[in-house]
């Protein structure tokens, strides 16, 4: 039972400390210039949404794409269409997650 209590106790916590994260990230995607910092940014905030909204996975990969296609880091781009893929698995759209998995394969 006290087990149980402390559980409970914990998940807002967690829940919050989450959040803080993203927020964090998102300041710091304001301020920071568009280099590979702004991809690695992008592509961490991605994995912190992807799995409550995948949309918003989807949009933050695409971008952090652009701009590694920009500064021609293949690496960069790899990264984020898996990002991509795994959020359009997540939306239960497999098609597109393999579409952008084999991308990211590819590089």
């Amino acid at each position: 039972m006290k087990q149980t209590f402390a559980l409970l106790l914990l998940v807002p916590t967690l829940l919050f400390s989450q959040g803080r994260k993203a927020d964090s990230l998102k300041n710091t995607l304001r301020t920071i210039k568009p280099d590979t910092n702004k991809i690695n940014t992008l592509n961490e905030l991605g994995w912190e949404l992807v799995f409550s909204n995948p949309d918003t996975g989807v949009v933050l990969g695409k971008q952090a794409v652009a701009l590694a296609k920009k500064l021609k880091w293949d690496f960069g781009a790899a990264a984020n269409y898996n990002l991509i893929g795994t959020a359009y698995a997540v939306k239960a759209n497999y098609q597109q997650a393999l579409s952008f998995f084999f991308k990211c394969l590819a590089i």
